[in-house]
């Protein structure tokens, strides 16, 4: 099964692999928050021991980005939720997961906008470059804070209003 879910191609198991992760990267801080200190610490471990293998790997056998990106991406989340004090992590996770819809539905225009830009200046868009995509991730999350802040809560709260629908 990992074998086919590894070499899988296409956009649309693609996408069902990044979903899965992000799934998996969700559920992790619960199902560590529900268990017994002994328990929790020895999963810890595992995750933090699987964590390095994963990205070591790259060293001793080729895998492709993608692989080790879906592999590592909801093993770094859990560590830093189990990590982080309780409360802190719980608000950090709600926090984040509000602004889904809005990262989603902005990623896309940001990438015109800077294919665009690229063109203007007679460059290459530098697709590959870490400092461009860390700039597209900050660009995309500011965003969609702004956007989550500034759009959706108030969209929320007029619907709210005018449907009687209490707040959940």
């Amino acid at each position: 099964a990992g074998l086919a879910w590894r070499s899988a191609e296409g956009p649309l198991l693609e996408g069902l692999r990044y979903f899965s992760g992000g799934a998996l990267g969700a559920l992790a801080p619960a199902a560590l928050a529900r268990g017994r200190p002994a328990p929790r610490r020895a999963a810890l471990g595992a995750a933090a021991a699987l964590l390095a293998l994963v990205l070591a790997a790259p060293w001793f056998h080729p895998v492709g980005g993608t692989s080790v990106l879906l592999a590592a991406t909801p093993l770094v989340i859990g560590l830093l939720v189990a990590l982080a004090p309780p409360g802190r992590a719980a608000r950090a996770c709600a926090a984040l997961g509000n602004l889904t819809y809005a990262s989603y539905l902005l990623h896309f225009p940001l990438q015109v906008v800077i294919a665009l830009a690229c063109g203007v200046a007679g460059a290459a868009v530098p697709w590959r470059s870490p400092w461009l995509w860390l700039f597209f991730i900050g660009a995309t999350f500011a965003l969609a804070h702004l956007c989550h802040r500034h759009v959706e809560m108030p969209a929320q709260r007029w619907l709210r209003r005018r449907t009687g629908v209490a707040a959940g």
